[in-house]
This record gives structure tokens, sequence and C-alpha cells, in this order.
């Protein structure tokens, strides 16, 4: 087994799982320190909106293809992790059961991985809540109210918290505040956006 994952043919394969094995870890890590890689991630990414019911063909050519992938629709980690699954898991079953050139099985995993991204994306879509139905611009949360769901904030080191929008849709952001400390269940006012991509935030307790 061990030489059939790290034989030529199955590097490329055996190395997406490693990188997936490495986010799951990494992820682990985070949530100890009450900082979660998922949101962190999502958090620093530019917000993008694409309308789970809009017409792939009425967009230009990238934003079609984001849409058709799910990209955006889905936490970012999450797709990572479904991309590096549905590729290893397709590339070493091919290896595994098909005796066939390196490259034919690379562009046969590529494939199937696009359209894994769109068959089990959609799934998934389905399933988790949905944060927003609306596009809602990151500074539109400057002044809102929000509760921190996980960790202790500190200066520079956020912690997870709730933000509900005017269209009653949840969003979850990373916050810290200026100085001290803000524990679970804290309730805060979103005072602004910091350079590290986090929001500042106030105490309402006090």
């Amino acid at each position: 087994m061990i030489e059939f994952l790290l034989s030529d043919a199955n590097v490329i394969y055996t190395s997406a799982l490693a990188i997936l094995f490495a986010l799951a870890l990494f992820e682990g890590v985070a949530q100890l320190i009450g900082v979660g890689l998922l949101s962190l991630i999502d958090d620093a990414l530019p917000d993008v909106d694409l309308d789970a019911d809009i017409d792939a063909g009425s967009l230009g050519t990238l934003a079609g293809l984001m849409s058709w992938l799910n990209l955006g629709r889905l936490p970012f980690l999450i797709w990572l992790t479904l991309l590096l699954s549905v590729f290893a898991v397709a590339g070493l079953t091919l290896n595994a059961f098909l005796p066939l050139p390196s490259i034919i099985v690379l562009l046969a995993s590529s494939v199937a991985t696009l359209f894994g991204l769109r068959f089990f994306g959609r799934k998934l879509v389905q399933l988790l809540p949905k944060n927003e139905t609306s596009a809602v611009s990151t500074m539109t949360f400057i002044g809102m109210p929000a509760t921190v769901i996980r960790g202790t904030a500190k200066p520079n080191f956020p912690a997870e918290a709730e933000v509900i929008d005017s269209f009653q849709q949840k969003h979850f952001l990373m916050v810290a505040p200026e100085q001290g400390e803000i524990t679970t269940g804290s309730q805060v006012v979103i005072v602004e956006r910091a350079q590290a991509g986090h929001y500042l935030v106030q105490c309402m307790n006090k």
C-alpha cells in the first residue's frame, strides 16, 4: 500500500492528500487557540456573491466558470477540501484499477475534479447554512452589533463572532478589541476593519 501511494505515478495524488491532512491539522490547532482557519481565510478573501440560480451563460467567462464550480457559494476552505479530495481519490482509483499512461490519468482526474466540484459542491451548498442571500459589502458591518461565539478575542488575536444583517442572514467574522480581551458570549459592536483582515470591536457589556 505504501509503495503504491509513493510510486511516481501517484505522487501528485498523494501530495493532494498530504495537503488535505495538513489543512485539517492546522484547522484543529487553530480551533484549540480559538481561531477558526476556515473563518479566518474566508474573512481575508474578497467578497464574492454569485446567486445560486443565476445562469452561468449570462455571466462573463471567468464568473461563469466560478459559478459552475460553486466557487464563492461555499466557504473557500470547504471548496478547497472538496477539490483536493476528489482529485486524489479519482487519481488513486484510476491508477489502482486501470493501467493507463500517467498523462491520461491526470487528465481524467482533472475532469473528474471539475464535475465533482459541480455535483458535490451543489449538494454541500444545499446542506450548509446560508450565511448570505443578498450581496453585502464588508463595510456594511461597521456599527452593527455582534456576538462572540468562539474563542477569546485579544488585540491582534481575533475570535469568531456572529452578525445578523438587515436581511436576517447570519455572517461569521473574526473580531478583536483594540485593548483588553473579550470572551465567548460577549456582545460587541463593530468599529472598523483592521488591516490584518479582521474587525475591530468594542464590548457592549461594559
